[in-house]
């Protein structure tokens, strides 16, 4: 039996049902298409991690007018950087800055980038609600590929949660191992 033909049948729980499956169809069809954009690989060439990160908070700044975006690239550390290490360090950024807006309530966010000791720090501090007890736990896939990104250039990520917000910090080696 088709979902239109259950919804318009006499028996109104079957109705329901088919309203049920076909509103969770949708939901899920919405959030593989939300995911999918966090996927694609972004072109760094010809682009500055700096550029780039100047692009996302501007659409942030549209999208979330209610926060305030404080974006420092401290001159030079951004520059030269291999496309791998920018990406890595963009998709950082923003699977922080978007947990902070979308589950921490957060209405400041302050990203900063720098370089010290040959590697590149990203840093992110938010004023959210910070993160539950439980997200050591399995299951929070944002931090968990925010850290594979790190260690897969040999580097890492630290992450400090207290009540008023969460403080990521990326910590990516400028060149590859030997």
């Amino acid at each position: 039996m088709s979902l239109a033909l259950a919804r318009r049948g006499g028996d109104p729980e079957q109705a329901r049902r088919a309203q049920l499956i076909a509103d969770s169809a949708a939901g899920l069809h919405a959030a593989v298409h939300a995911l999918i954009p966090r996927l694609q690989s972004t072109d760094f060439d010809g682009t500055s991690l700096a550029d780039a990160l100047d692009e996302q908070v501007a659409l942030w700044r549209q999208q979330y007018p209610e926060t305030v975006f404080e974006l420092c690239v401290e001159e030079g550390s951004a520059a030269d950087l291999p496309a791998e290490r920018a990406l890595a360090a963009h998709r950082i950024v923003q699977e922080a800055a978007i947990n902070a807006l979308r589950h921490a309530g957060a209405r400041r966010i302050a990203l900063r980038v720098t370089v010290e000791d040959a590697a590149l720090l990203v840093e992110i501090v938010d004023d959210g609600r910070g993160l539950p007890a439980d997200w050591h736990r399995p299951g929070h896939y944002g931090i968990r590929g925010m850290r594979e990104r790190a260690e897969a250039l040999g580097g890492g990520v630290e992450i400090e949660s207290g009540h008023r917000g969460v403080r990521v910090r990326a910590r990516l080696p400028l060149q590859a191992r030997p």
